[in-house]
């Protein structure tokens, strides 16, 4: 995680701004493992391999599993010939595109 996308997170239960708690593992590439605090209701949230997980691990592949195996290429631009899922990225985030 890039220190400087924290200002886009907030915290999924009350909204609220969060913080860097801890960093374990850091490089040029950012925060590899460590977590995030929320500053009203100090709920911790992990950062693992670069990303901030907002769910329990368990439930992030539980909901996900069954369709990313049904539709593992669904949404890849580069398989369907398509730029949508680029263009709602930007249009989402309202991040400067490529």
């Amino acid at each position: 995680m890039k220190k400087e996308h924290l200002q886009y997170l907030v915290c999924p239960f009350c909204k609220n701004e969060l913080m860097i708690y801890e960093v374990h593992k850091e490089d040029l590439s950012g925060i590899e493992s460590g977590s995030l605090l929320c500053s009203r209701c100090e709920k911790v949230f992990e950062i693992i391999r670069y990303i901030p997980r907002f769910v329990c691990l368990e439930n992030y592949a539980n909901s996900f599993g069954l369709q990313w195996a049904k539709h593992s290429k669904t949404q890849y631009d580069s398989y369907n010939g398509s730029n949508i899922s680029e263009t709602r990225f930007f249009s989402e985030t309202r991040w400067p595109g490529n």
